[in-house]
Parts: structure tokens; C-alpha cells; sequence
């Protein structure tokens, strides 16, 4: 059987991702989508329902690799060289001085360790911040995607929106799979 494909559409992964917040606004309303993911940042402006999508930026080169490239070497100067899970890992529990000190083989090393990812999110945020400054006109916001946590307090307070209109999503980084089954 042959078949013709007439129309492919592709679109980021930042509105499937974003879909569900989407579905519960009025058509007057509109929201930025923000999908910061391991090697690249998504945003996306979509009216409410999905009726259109005004705006779409992307940038393959930012994401949370960011921090965890230069955590990874901090690691390694720390005689700890470790996966990337478990830099990850270091990443999340950074306040956490007992997890730390139990993880990092250089004792001495932790506080330059905990210096190099507060700064390394620091640069991220502020990348991160700097795309979405380009975009006006939104009611609300949904921050998603792996890299969620370490810049969405930042997001927030750059936005000011209502507190009801800002939304980090729960389990972001599996955002996409559950917008992507909503779609069917």
C-alpha cells in the first residue's frame, strides 16, 4: 500500500508538555509555556484552549547541561569523577551539607563544589530569563521540563504574576508524556 503524507506540522515539545494548563484557560487568555530540559530551552506563548500559538523560541544550546557539565568538573578536580546521575544528583540535594561531604571524596573541595553549581544556576537562570523577557501579552505561566527547579523561584519573581497563574508542574520533567497521551 502506498500513501501520501499532505501536511506535517511540528511544533516544540513545550506545548504538549503545557497542554493540560492550556485546556483550563479561557480563549481570552494566554500562557508561556517554559520547557527547560536537559540540552535546550523551549518557550512557547498558546492561547487558552489551544486556539493558536503565537509565539515559539527555542535555543538548542541552553539547558540544565549547563550546570551539570561545570558541576561534573568541579566533581573532578574533587577526585570524585562520578556519572551523571549521580551529579545529578549532587545538583539536588545542594543544601544538603551531610549528602554532600557523604559524596564528594575531597572534603576540602565541598564548599568550591557548592560554589560552582550555585554559580553555574545563577548563569542558567539568567540565560533563561533573558529568552523570556522577549515575550509579552501572557496571563499565565507553566514552568516544565527536568531543569524546572533550579529556575522557576527566579521565573516567578521576574513575572509577577498571581500566584494562581504561575504553575510549576509536578514531576515536570514528565510533563511531555502526560500532554503527549492528553492528545491521544
Amino acid at each position: 500500500m502506498v500513501f501520501n503524507i499532505t501536511k506535517v506540522t511540528v511544533r516544540p515539545e513545550s506545548i504538549p508538555a503545557g497542554i493540560s494548563l492550556c485546556d483550563e484557560l479561557k480563549p481570552s487568555h494566554s500562557v508561556l509555556i517554559i520547557d527547560l530540559g536537559g540540552t535546550t530551552l523551549d518557550i512557547s506563548m498558546v492561547a487558552g484552549q489551544m486556539t493558536s500559538v503565537s509565539r515559539i523560541y527555542g535555543d538548542p544550546k541552553l539547558g540544565v547541561s549547563l550546570v551539570t557539565d561545570a558541576v561534573k568538573l568541579a566533581l573532578a578536580r574533587a577526585n570524585t569523577d562520578t556519572s551523571s546521575y549521580n551529579v545529578d544528583q549532587i545538583i539536588i540535594n545542594r543544601h544538603d551539607e551531610e549528602y554532600l561531604t557523604d559524596n564528594i571524596n575531597d572534603p576540602d573541595a565541598v564548599s568550591e563544589v557548592k560554589k560552582v553549581i550555585n554559580n553555574s544556576i545563577e548563569r542558567l537562570t539568567t540565560r533563561v530569563l533573558t529568552a523570556i523577557d522577549s515575550f509579552k501579552g501572557y496571563s499565565h505561566a507553566i514552568v516544565i521540563g527536568g531543569g524546572a527547579p533550579l529556575v522557576a523561584d527566579a521565573i516567578r519573581e521576574r513575572m509577577g504574576l498571581r500566584e494562581d497563574r504561575f504553575v510549576v508542574a509536578e514531576e515536570p520533567q514528565f510533563a511531555l508524556v502526560r500532554g503527549l497521551k492528553i492528545i491521544g
